[in-house]
């Protein structure tokens, strides 16, 4: 409920608020009559109570035989199969029930060419977490480069991600490696809903397919393929994995309130939180204040210093602060009480002469 004489900021009032797992931020807005504007920010925790296992508890092959044998948290396998195989089944079991398949990416029947062909099994937990399993199934009769050599086949040697968007900088993958084929824990700014993704082959001629780059969602990781095809064996193809996150939407700062205010000089000065207006008594010969300004919110608030120039009696110094949000300021002032006076020199002289 707004206070008297208060409204709410349009769309920053009361209203229903979509909850994503982990941290929410909700965020309500206050306008007063002479326009400040005041956030209240609420942090909405949803505990995320879903499982996490993505794992297979069985994997078999219709022909030939896995290698090596299976293994729930070993991921890629190798079979061969003589040229008169044309088809070839997997069938696979779910360690977990909550977990499934993801679509596209089953165990199920494919159609074999002669050399590699690469089938992926993926699955996703409950929680969104996605696990691979890639089996290369190797049908005789296929160029020797492209039996004996296909780790080497078909890889990126970089990924970069570009996007159109004035003053957003993206984080790039500084750590890739070629023969990693999953990459977990990607975010982008709350800005950025969709991304163009450059892979950089290692073969010359070799085809990219990027699939899911668009449409992400705030702090829900998106599945992003990056699909490569060999120009020299181009029955094999290999896939990365992106799992994307998009950031929650930065909110800058609205207090520009001061910590505190340090005077050189000036021991006596004592700064108190809520207080604006302060008095000072100058020392002799002193026409500028050496002030030191910490604010509440560190770099984030800028404040600007006027009429800390020839001080004399009656001055005053504005002290104008503005919070990182560019709304909201606050003003001090410490104004020239008095100035100490030294002692006469005569009479310095005149005493230090009756004390002789």
């Amino acid at each position: 409920t707004a206070a008297s004489g208060s409204s709410f900021v349009s769309g920053y009032g009361s209203r229903n608020v979509k909850l994503s797992y982990g941290s929410n931020k909700v965020l309500v807005k206050v306008k007063n009559t002479a326009g400040k504007v005041t956030t209240y920010t609420i942090n909405v925790t949803r505990k995320d109570g879903r499982s996490n296992v993505n794992t297979l508890s069985s994997l078999s092959v219709s022909s030939g035989t896995l290698s090596p044998e299976f293994s729930s948290n070993v991921n890629n396998y190798t079979v061969n199969v003589t040229n008169d195989i044309k088809k070839i089944k997997f069938d696979g079991t779910l360690s977990d029930q909550s977990s499934r398949f993801v679509s596209g990416f089953e165990p199920g029947e494919y159609e074999l060419v002669n050399g590699t062909n690469k089938i992926i099994i993926k699955v996703i937990s409950q929680k969104g977490e996605t696990n691979v399993y890639t089996i290369n199934v190797i049908r005789e009769d296929l160029p020797s480069e492209c039996t004996t050599d296909v780790v080497n086949k078909a890889l990126l040697k970089g990924i970069y991600f570009k996007v159109d968007i004035a003053n957003v900088e993206l984080e790039q993958i500084e750590d890739f490696d070629p023969h990693v084929n999953v990459y977990n824990d990607i975010t982008v700014p709350y800005e950025v809903t969709s991304l163009d993704i450059e892979g950089y082959t290692q073969d010359d001629g070799d085809v990219v397919e990027v699939i899911g780059a668009e449409d992400f969602e705030v702090n829900i990781p998106k599945e992003v393929s990056i699909k490569v095809t060999s120009k020299m064996c181009p029955n094999y193809t290999n896939t990365y994995t992106l799992n994307i996150t998009r950031q929650e939407e930065y909110v800058p700062s609205d207090n520009p309130e001061l910590k505190d205010i340090k005077i050189k000089k000036h021991s006596d000065f004592k700064f108190e939180p809520n207080v604006l207006d302060y008095e000072i008594i100058l020392n002799k010969n002193e026409s500028k204040l050496d002030l030191e300004l910490i604010p509440v919110e560190g770099d984030k608030t800028v404040c600007e210093v006027e009429g800390n120039e020839k001080l004399q009696l009656r001055s005053t110094i504005k002290i104008i602060c503005t919070a990182e949000d560019k709304e909201n300021t606050v003003t001090y002032s410490i104004s020239v009480k008095d100035i100490k006076k030294g002692m006469n020199g005569f009479l310095v002289v005149l005493i230090i002469i009756i004390f002789v």
